[in-house]
């Protein structure tokens, strides 16, 4: 298996043949001898799974020893050191690729509703912002919006504002939008910052932040709650006005590095699964989700598969993205977004910790993960792709 740190993103390259035959449909019905073999090796690495808590211990004491990971910073760096570490006493053979990744900088920042009523107003500003100018706080009166649409029509009344967003949730994918291009459209009318709502289902008042393009004004995410007041003022007729500060910038690249790990097939080595997920974190939160469990659970499939007994190794290629495994069984199955609402409720902000995890769904991703390698390592074809793969 191989695994590779990319950009703080830990992949997995696995190489998996099996001594017995190519299997072609290890879980389609268990009839043939091939099948049979598949479904017992198939249960061994179940059960080589579900006997170990490392994946969740592990993570447990990255995220507590290190906390939020921003990429170039240093604690981002010694939990590098530390995994590498905890690599190389598993017996795995690891290398570094050193690669030059984004350093933004939060720093101080605020934001207090002035008027109809005096209010702390909770932000956190988007990767890649700008700070407010000069070093100062910076006072407007707001307009809200509730898409690019209105924006829109209301372009006239932009020049000068603070403009919201208090768009809709429809769903990660499609709602992200705002939090990537708000800044951008408002500053196109004259806009003097931006405020997004969070991209999230649900609210507790916690504050989602997330990269944003750039754009020469400010912008940060406010909470759904607020968002949501500030457009029910408005439609009252009541002036807004916030004053916000940011000291957000962006230092030069720093040098970090990918972590490969690789364990070589037996037969047709050159060909190879990767299994990935990512080893920073925003700022504000611990990455226990996002994506440290990604990153564990792959490294905890490479390390749990008892490949001697299993005969492991003939290569074939597929990826894996990292989220808590779900239990939908029966369809018809519902969108994908809505199958990740829960993880949505914590994503990009301080409640990504490692409690919203337990031993129990890592083991179970770990085994899904290792027997879908399995399954793909023994095809007797490789996998469809895109010609420029």
């Amino acid at each position: 298996m191989a695994a590779m740190i990319c950009f703080a993103v830990l992949l997995f390259k696995i190489q998996l043949s099996f001594g017995i035959e190519v299997i072609e449909l290890p879980f389609y019905s268990w009839e043939t001898q091939k099948d049979l073999n598949a479904q017992r090796d198939a249960y061994a690495i179940i059960m080589a799974a579900f006997s170990s808590r490392s994946a969740y211990e592990r993570l447990a004491y990255m995220t507590d020893a290190f906390g939020p990971r921003l990429s170039g910073s240093t604690a981002l760096e010694l939990a590098l050191n530390w995994t590498k570490e905890e690599i190389l006493n598993d017996g795995l053979y690891v290398q570094e690729e050193p690669v030059k990744v984004p350093y933004w900088v939060r720093g101080s920042e605020y934001a207090t509703l002035r008027s109809p009523r005096i209010k702390n107003v909770r932000i956190a500003g988007l990767g890649g912002s700008i700070g407010t100018p000069n070093g100062k706080p910076l006072v407007a009166k707001v307009l809200v919006v509730s898409s690019f649409d209105e924006l829109e029509s209301m372009k006239s009344e932009v020049e000068g504002r603070i403009v919201v967003y208090n768009e809709e949730y429809k769903g990660y994918s499609t709602t992200l939008e705002y939090r990537l291009t708000g800044a951008q459209r408002a500053e196109k009318y004259g806009a003097v910052a931006a405020l997004v709502r969070s991209v999230c289902p649900f609210g507790l008042q916690t504050v989602h932040t997330g990269s944003s393009n750039t754009a020469s004004i400010p912008t940060a995410a406010i909470t759904k709650e607020d968002a949501q007041m500030f457009s029910r003022m408005q439609a009252r007729g009541q002036d807004i006005e916030i004053e916000l500060y940011m000291e957000a910038h962006t230092l030069p690249d720093q040098m970090s590095r990918n972590l490969i790990v690789e364990i070589k097939g037996e037969k047709e080595p050159e060909e190879v699964i990767v299994l990935g997920g990512h080893m920073d974190s925003w700022d504000i939160a611990d990455g226990a989700m996002d994506d440290g469990a990604g990153a564990y659970v792959c490294w905890e499939c490479e390390h749990g598969v008892p490949c001697g007994s299993l005969k492991t190794l003939d290569p074939r290629i597929g990826d894996y993205a990292n989220n808590p495994c779900l239990g939908y069984s029966n369809p018809p199955y519902p969108e994908p977004d809505s199958m990740l609402n829960a993880y949505f409720w914590y994503h990009h902000t301080e409640a990504d910790s490692i409690d919203k995890l337990s031993p129990e769904q890592l083991q179970h991703c770990a085994a899904a993960l290792a027997v879908w390698t399995f399954s793909i390592a023994n095809l007797q074809s490789l996998l469809p792709r895109f010609n420029n793969y």
